[in-house]
C-alpha cells in the first residue's frame, strides 16, 4: 500500500521515475516546512548579520558556504540571568529569584552578583572575559550569547 501511494505521489507531481536505487547527498539542514531553500539561507544570512552587529563572537564568515549556519557557536562561560521575583521590603532588605535561587543580601547566587534593588529593578554584573553590567524586572531574561534582555525565560 505504501509503495502504491508512492507511486502514485510521483505521478501526481511529475516526477520521472529513477532506475535503479541512487544515493542521496547527506542533507546539512533540515528542510523547511515553511520556507524555500533561498529563504531559509536569507534568513539565516540575516540573523548572522544581527549577531555580529550585536557583537556576538563565532559567527562562521560562509554563511551561504552550503552549511546554512550549522556550525556551533563556541561555548559561553557566562550564564543567562533570568529574574523570575523581585521584592524590595526597604531599608536595604530585599529578595530576589533568579535562576531557581532565593537571593538576599549577603547570600549570592553562583555565575552572578545582585548589586542593587530599586523598588522592582535589579542590578546585577555577571563577571566573565566581558563584564555584563545588567538591568532586569521580574520575568526577564539577559542572554549571555547575544547579550540582550528579552520578555521571559529567554529560550
Amino acid at each position: 500500500m505504501k509503495r502504491f501511494f508512492a507511486l502514485a505521489l510521483i505521478a501526481l507531481l511529475g516526477i520521472p521515475p529513477v532506475a535503479g536505487r541512487a544515493e542521496e547527498a547527506p542533507v546539512t539542514r533540515k528542510p523547511s516546512l515553511i520556507f524555500t531553500e533561498q529563504e531559509v539561507i536569507a534568513i539565516e544570512k540575516a540573523v548572522n548579520a544581527f549577531d555580529k552587529a550585536q557583537g556576538v563572537v563565532g559567527i562562521p564568515d560562509n554563511e551561504a558556504s552550503g552549511s546554512g549556519g550549522t556550525e556551533e557557536l563556541p561555548a559561553v562561560t557566562q550564564p543567562n540571568v533570568s529574574v523570575s521575583g523581585v521584592m524590595d521590603f526597604g531599608n536595604g532588605d530585599w529578595t530576589v529569584w533568579a535562576n531557581g535561587y532565593r537571593i538576599r543580601p549577603g547570600h549570592q547566587a553562583p555565575g552572578f552578583t545582585v548589586v542593587a534593588v530599586k523598588d522592582d529593578v535589579v542590578d546585577i554584573v555577571v563577571p566573565g572575559d566581558q563584564e555584563a553590567r545588567i538591568r532586569l524586572k521580574s520575568n526577564q531574561t539577559w542572554r549571555a550569547r547575544h547579550r540582550d534582555v528579552v520578555e521571559g525565560p529567554g529560550h
